[in-house]
């Protein structure tokens, strides 16, 4: 559980980060200033074959929220001010 508040910004990603990490989809890696993750792609070999290769893609935004918000429970401080809810990944 990561609670989401202002002013905690280094906190919460260091939660972030240590559920991606505890987490079984371990397949982020970091190249220079890059998140990127391995994606298997086919492409055409000689003799007019297809063949399957692997290459490092840069982790989108969007893909990287969906994972955290899969690994990791989010929770804010509701604005009726009744306790915390449950949300996405910011």
């Amino acid at each position: 559980m990561i609670r989401l508040i202002d002013g905690e910004l280094p906190t919460t990603v260091d939660k972030a980060e240590q559920a991606l990490l505890g987490a079984a989809t371990r397949y982020f890696y970091q190249r220079s200033t890059q998140i990127v993750r391995p994606i298997k792609s086919r492409a055409r070999a000689a003799g007019g074959r297809w063949t399957y290769s692997w290459r490092l893609e840069v982790v989108t935004k969007p893909h990287m929220v969906e994972t955290l918000t899969r690994v990791a429970q989010f929770e804010q401080w509701s604005r009726a001010g009744k306790g915390y809810v449950v949300v996405n990944c910011p």
